[in-house]
């Protein structure tokens, strides 16, 4: 019963983001490190395999907080459409504007890989997410519901 937003931003090329984000071709276990704190391990696993078959262009962002892994998030070129993946943000990090930062990071190489647009799916209920995302000019373009059957 999750209502689940789909959020879209125009996306032009700007300045480089100013904090420490790296890009890579590849994913890493550093990469992982924060959604593990963040999903069941059946969960981050499944994700690992949707990833790893990704064939469109893509990069893999990451930032540190003394020196672990604190945010991670992936962007996916379709086209001249960025789509942004696994935003997520470490307990121990959150608050500190990280996920700004590898969202910025995210929609500089895909401006610098002639995309136009941006789009992401955030669940409503994160507040903190989708106040980030509308504070970096996505807006609602469309929500839609996952729907589990009661077992009776």
């Amino acid at each position: 019963h999750t209502e689940t937003l789909i959020m879209t931003a125009p996306v032009s090329l700007g300045p480089a983001p100013r904090a420490a984000v790296s890009l890579h071709d590849a994913d890493s276990e550093h990469f992982w490190k924060p959604l593990g704190q963040s999903a069941s391990a059946d969960d981050a696993a499944e994700r690992v395999g949707v990833v790893r078959r990704i064939r469109a262009p893509h990069v893999f962002a990451l930032s540190h907080l003394d020196g672990a892994p604190a945010c991670a998030g992936l962007g996916v070129l379709t086209g001249d459409l960025l789509g942004i993946y696994l935003m997520r943000t470490a307990p121990f990090a959150r608050r500190k504007g990280m996920a700004r930062q590898i969202l910025r990071a995210l929609t500089h190489w895909g401006a610098t890989h002639e995309a136009s647009s941006a789009y992401l799916q955030v669940e409503e209920q994160n507040a903190p997410a989708v106040n980030l995302y509308a504070s970096e000019g996505f807006t609602i373009a469309g929500r839609y519901r996952y729907w589990r059957r009661s077992r009776h």
